[in-house]
């Protein structure tokens, strides 16, 4: 939404400009509470089951707070979707049974990835003091309105804001870990949405009324969709902000592509802390020594700590402040230093090649170079 775009908490948008499993779970679960407000309950089944299979997630998370609207749709309607409703929950627990971290590791595993990785989803203190005003706004503005129109989506943002400040309390004092696991501050990706329609609902008698009939709504979603086109063919627009009809243009994708296109499956590639060296990782569909991002779904804590360590020269159990280090220029500078000073030691890490910017002065034999990224080949140790 124009304006509200980036203000969120948990880190969590309906649009980001590039390809991503959420995404497309989200694009189904909107159409669940269309069809749900729309009082079409059992029609709702169907994009609830394909929602939480692309993205369990997403798929719990809206079955979660959309459950006053299924509570009042018609008796009727409302079998199929209680089975559909059984079939999430039981999809989600085995989902959570098979990636919880193992016992023994479950301590450094919460402080590598909700404490470092990913405190931007969990730790409210790390969320944007925007979101926190905005949702305030949004949560009391859409309660206000839905208490006025007695709207159901009243008791749907009267969930969220019980729910919210069940996880602050919980994260800070109780830590009940499934609670914390949930994510849910990502569930607001939701309340920004349905708060702005609810106070344009509520202001919608104040407004001059008009309607727009079939040929113009047409004529109006061809001019957005044209200005999206145009939009993505600009490079100042269209590079960062709607990769997802331009990806193939970036380097990135340019450097990933000769990768995997030249060099073999055996080869272990390492790359800077960097949000262009790691989509370059993507792109390579090769071996990397770490890849910082999947952390979630890591079953080794101590090894991703180590490398960390042993890569970036940061501490994953220092918390966030390491995180932001890391990403902030500290841990390339460090990086770029062990590849100029010991290639034997990346040697015998087993580190084939390695992705850096393609202006330093390296002792390796350059593959490939792009306006800001180069593969180098490692020289294997001197026996």
């Amino acid at each position: 939404m124009p304006g509200l775009y980036y203000h969120h908490w948990g880190a969590n948008e309906v649009y980001y400009p590039y390809v991503h499993p959420s995404l497309f779970a989200k694009a189904c679960a909107s159409w669940v509470w269309v069809l749900l407000l729309e009082g079409q309950t059992a029609a709702a089944s169907l994009p609830l089951l394909v929602t939480t299979w692309i993205h369990p997630s997403v798929g719990w998370q809206v079955w979660f707070f959309s459950l006053p609207l299924f509570l009042m749709g018609r008796p009727a309607q409302r079998r199929l979707y209680g089975l559909a409703s059984l079939a999430v929950l039981s999809y989600v627990g085995v989902v959570l049974q098979k990636s919880a971290p193992a016992p023994p590791q479950q301590e450094l595993w919460e402080k590598v990835f909700i404490h470092f990785n990913a405190h931007m989803h969990f730790n409210p203190a790390y969320f944007r003091l925007s979101g926190h005003i905005l949702f305030t706004l949004l949560l009391l503005g859409g309660l206000y309105v839905a208490w006025r129109q007695h709207s159901p989506l009243g008791w749907s943002l009267g969930l969220y804001g019980l729910a919210m400040i069940g996880y602050v309390l919980n994260f800070y004092f109780i830590h009940f870990k499934p609670a914390i696991y949930a994510q849910l501050p990502r569930a607001t990706v939701w309340l920004k949405p349905l708060g702005v329609f609810l106070i344009m609902a509520g202001l919608r008698p104040y407004l001059p009324s008009f309607t727009l009939s079939f040929g113009l709504r047409l004529l109006l979603f061809g001019l957005v969709g044209w200005t999206v086109f145009r939009l993505a063919r600009s490079e100042a627009v269209g590079s960062t902000h709607l990769q997802l009809l331009r990806w193939k243009d970036s380097e990135p994708f340019q450097l990933g592509k000769w990768v995997s296109t030249h060099l073999p499956d055996t080869v272990l590639l390492a790359a800077p802390p960097s949000p262009a060296g790691e989509t370059a990782l993507i792109f390579s569909q090769r071996s990397s020594y770490i890849w910082v991002a999947p952390i979630f779904q890591h079953s080794q804590p101590q090894l991703y700590r180590q490398r960390i360590q042993q890569l970036y020269g940061v501490d994953p159990l220092e918390g966030a402040a390491n995180w932001k280090r890391l990403f902030g220029g500290l841990g390339e500078a460090y990086y770029e230093a062990l590849l100029q000073n010991t290639p034997d030691t990346l040697a015998k890490w087993g580190i084939t090649h390695v992705i850096s910017r393609s202006n330093l002065c390296l002792p390796y034999r350059k593959l490939w170079s792009g306006p800001t990224l180069a593969v180098w080949e490692v020289p294997p140790v001197c026996r």
